[in-house]
C-alpha cells in the first residue's frame, strides 16, 4: 500500500519539526516505506494531499493538529468532487487542541498502540457553505465540528497566542477573552425543512464529532457515521454563566440547561439578523462569517479508526 505522510512541522509550537527524525522513524516502523511531505504554509496540506492522491497514494497519514487534519480532509476533494473515495486517512494528533483525536478515542494512547487493532471505517463529513474572510462565497468540509458566535471570536484569540500553556489553559483563557469581547447576536435557524426559529445566541455548534474548544464535550451524543449533524445551541448567556457552568461543558452535562437547545439534522441554514458580523470556525480555524448552510455528507471519508476507549490512558 502506497502511504504518504503529510506533516505540519509547526504543530504543537514546532514540536513536530524539532522531533522530526523520531517521528519519521516511528512512522516507517508503523507503515513500512512511506513518502514524507511537510507543509510550509497555511492551507498547503490540502494541496499536498490532492497531489498525493493524484499520484496514486492509497493511504494518507496526517501529523498535526485539528487545522492540519481539516486541510487534509479537504484535499480529498477537488472542485467539490471526491477524488480519494477509496483512499484511507490516518491521523497522528500533534497539536494544541486535537479535539478530533478525542472524538475518535486517541487521547491518552501512543500512535503505535492506537494502530494495534485499528480498522478502516467510512465516516460522515460536514459541509459548510458560508461567506469567507474576503467577502466571497466559499464551501469547506469539516470532519469534527463547525461553530459560530462567540466561538468564532475565541478561535481567533486562541490562534493568535503561542499556546505555550497547553490546550486546556490556552482555550480557557481564549474563551474568557472572546466572551468578554463578543456580544450575543440574533440569528434565524432553519432545521431541515421542519423547523424555523429565531433566537439570540452565544454559540451554535454543528457537530459530527463530540469535542471542541480544547476538550469541551459540546455534542456528547454525536456519532461520526450516523448520517446526521448534532446541532447544539448555547443561548443568551455571558461570562458569568460560562464560568459557572464550564465544568458541565467539559463533561458533556450541559444539554439539560435552560439556555441550551439541541437538534439532529441533515441540513441547517442560518441567517444573521443583526448588522454585526457573526464569525464562523471549522475544526478550530476561523474561516469567515454567516450566513451559513450546513449539510451532512454521509460515508464520505475512509478513516483508520482505532479500537480505543478515550479514557484508556495506556502509552
Amino acid at each position: 500500500m502506497k502511504t504518504v505522510v503529510v506533516a505540519n512541522p509547526h504543530a504543537s509550537n514546532g514540536r513536530v519539526g524539532r522531533k522530526w527524525a523520531d517521528y519519521a522513524r516511528r512512522l516507517e516502523t508503523a507503515f513500512g516505506p512511506v513518502d514524507f511531505l511537510q507543509t510550509a504554509a497555511r492551507s498547503e496540506a490540502s494541496i499536498l494531499v490532492r497531489r498525493a492522491i493524484r499520484a496514486g497514494a492509497q493511504r494518507i497519514v496526517v501529523v498535526g493538529g485539528d487545522g492540519t487534519v481539516n486541510e487534509a480532509v479537504n484535499g480529498f476533494f477537488e472542485n467539490d468532487h471526491a477524488i480519494g473515495a477509496e483512499v484511507c486517512l490516518a491521523v497522528w494528533p500533534v497539536g494544541t487542541g486535537c479535539d478530533f483525536a478525542r472524538s475518535i478515542g486517541l487521547t491518552g494512547a501512543s500512535f503505535e498502540y492506537a494502530l494495534d487493532g485499528a480498522e478502516e471505517r467510512r465516516i460522515d463529513l460536514g459541509k459548510a457553505s458560508f461567506v469567507d474572510q474576503a467577502g466571497g462565497l466559499a464551501s469547506r468540509y469539516f470532519v469534527n465540528i463547525s461553530s459560530f458566535g462567540s466561538s468564532g471570536v475565541i478561535v481567533d484569540k486562541v490562534n493568535a497566542t503561542s499556546k505555550l500553556l497547553g490546550a486546556g489553559a490556552s482555550y480557557f483563557i481564549g474563551a474568557l477573552r472572546g466572551l468578554v469581547a463578543y456580544r450575543n447576536q440574533a440569528v434565524r435557524l432553519r432545521i431541515d425543512t421542519t423547523l424555523e426559529v429565531e433566537m439570540v445566541i452565544n454559540t451554535v455548534v454543528a457537530a459530527n464529532g463530540r469535542y471542541f474548544g480544547g476538550g469541551m464535550m459540546m455534542a456528547p451524543h454525536a456519532v461520526l457515521d450516523d448520517g446526521a449533524l448534532d446541532i447544539v445551541v448555547i443561548g443568551d448567556i455571558g461570562v458569568t454563566a460560562f464560568l459557572r457552568d464550564a465544568p458541565r461543558l467539559y463533561q458533556g452535562l450541559h444539554l439539560g440547561q435552560a439556555y441550551v437547545r439541541s437538534f439532529r439534522a441533515k441540513q441547517v441554514e442560518v441567517q444573521p439578523l443583526g448588522k454585526v458580523p457573526v464569525l464562523l470556525e471549522l475544526d478550530g480555524e476561523q474561516v469567515g462569517r454567516l450566513p451559513v448552510r450546513y449539510e451532512i455528507v454521509p460515508r464520505a471519508l475512509r478513516l483508520l479508526l482505532p479500537r480505543l476507549n478515550a479514557n484508556d490512558g495506556r502509552k
